[in-house]
C-alpha cells in the first residue's frame, strides 16, 4: 500500500506505509473508531486458561477485549435490573 486510494480501494488501511507515512483516516475508520472514556485499572484476575489462551490467540490486544468483553457483561446486567 503506498497511496492514500490503495486504503480507499479497499487496500490494508491498518498498515502503515513503508516510508513511515501514517494515512490520513478515512470516512469508514473514523465511523468505525471507538472512543474509550473509562479508567483503567492493573488488577491480579484470576482467569481459566483455556479462555485465557483463547483471547491470546486473538491477538496482542487480548486483554482490552477481555475488558470490553466484561464491560459489556457489566452493563447487560445493569440495564436487566
Amino acid at each position: 500500500m503506498n497511496k492514500m486510494s490503495d486504503v480507499a480501494s479497499g487496500g490494508d488501511e491498518d498498515k502503515i506505509d513503508d516510508d513511515g507515512d501514517i494515512p490520513e483516516p478515512t470516512e469508514a475508520m473514523l465511523r468505525n473508531a471507538e472512543v474509550r472514556w473509562y479508567k483503567v485499572q492493573a488488577e491480579t484476575v484470576i482467569v481459566d486458561s483455556a479462555v485465557l489462551n483463547w483471547f491470546k490467540a486473538q491477538g496482542a490486544d487480548y486483554q482490552d477485549r477481555m475488558n470490553l468483553v466484561l464491560r459489556d457483561y457489566m452493563l447487560a446486567v445493569q440495564s436487566s435490573k
